[in-house]
């Protein structure tokens, strides 16, 4: 399975978008079946490496290059672990990652000695209200996110994180529960990003 680091500069009059790097990743169950990796070709230096590995190598490489970027924006399978936000931050990338709803951790506003609580219990009495944030303007007009937005501190294997900002976004479009639950997020600045709101 190829895995690739892509590259957006959606400015409104002169976008730009390609692919930067990629690598293979190889699941874990192909890992020690010989005929397998044979009939597929996957040379023997090939090992399993997380997808957020992958992902953190191959935006290091970019980064050593000289590519430059703002904001790195990607699903759940890389917001779960606190190695890869880590590492992005580390190198000086703001982020929005997606995280799962069982991720647990605390309003940054409750003592630290507070109860870990999942994500999805956080919004269960409401939180604050929903705001309209225009992300950016991709050329095809703006992209809107409807959000609740709150400063949290994630907890993972009883250690507490750094404090981010945990955003629940509300699909406008589609039906079904799981659209009107909507996503949750962690974002990292190293400054407070603007956000016309």
């Amino acid at each position: 399975v190829g895995q690739h680091l892509l590259y957006s500069d959606n400015h409104p009059t002169n976008p730009f978008n390609c692919a930067l790097s990629s690598d293979l990743f190889l699941p874990k169950a192909w890992e020690g079946d010989a005929q397998r990796r044979r009939r597929a070709h996957i040379p023997r230096e090939v090992v399993h490496r997380p997808k957020w590995r992958i992902a953190l190598d191959l935006l290091e490489g970019a980064v050593g290059r000289g590519v430059r970027m703002k904001w790195l924006c990607a699903d759940e399978e890389y917001g779960r672990p606190r190695e890869f936000r880590q590492g992005v931050a580390d190198l000086g990338i703001g982020f929005v990652l997606e995280i799962p709803c069982s991720h647990t951790g605390w309003l940054a506003s409750r003592p630290p000695d507070a109860e870990p609580r999942r994500v999805d219990e956080l919004w269960e009495r409401g939180g604050p209200s929903w705001e309209t944030w225009r992300i950016k303007d991709t050329g095809k007009g703006w992209s809107v996110w409807h959000v609740r937005a709150v400063r949290f501190v994630p907890v993972e294997e009883g250690v507490a994180g750094d404090v981010f900002h945990l955003i629940r976004d509300r699909l406008r479009s589609g039906r079904g529960k799981i659209r009107k639950l909507g996503a949750d997020y962690l974002a990292y600045s190293l400054l407070d990003a603007v956000v016309d709101g």
